[in-house]
């Protein structure tokens, strides 16, 4: 059986929807390394993430934008730079 990974991936709105997105790029190097990649969705409750992660036998958070720092009672650097709260919050459980 091949092993297991868990991939993060990020979300990308357009006009209809918010979507799970992530590089193909990981995929296809998890299968040329005999992994098969789980794209892990955007979750919010931590006794769900956990039910997910039990299934997976690594976890690779694909990174993204910046997180935010605020979540580590630092200052905005830029107030205009763009941060994903969903995404931090999730990729922090």
């Amino acid at each position: 059986m091949k092993v297991r990974i868990g991939v993060s991936c990020g979300l990308m709105y357009t006009q209809r929807a918010a979507l799970n997105h992530l590089d193909i790029g990981y995929s296809k190097s998890l299968l040329a390394n005999d992994a098969l990649p789980l794209i892990l969705p955007i979750l919010q409750d931590p006794a769900l993430v956990d039910k997910v992660l039990d299934q997976v036998d690594g976890l690779l958070l694909s990174g993204g934008a910046d997180i935010s720092p605020l979540l580590y009672g630092e200052h905005l650097m830029k107030a205009s730079y763009r941060y994903y709260e969903r995404r931090d919050t999730n990729d922090l459980l």
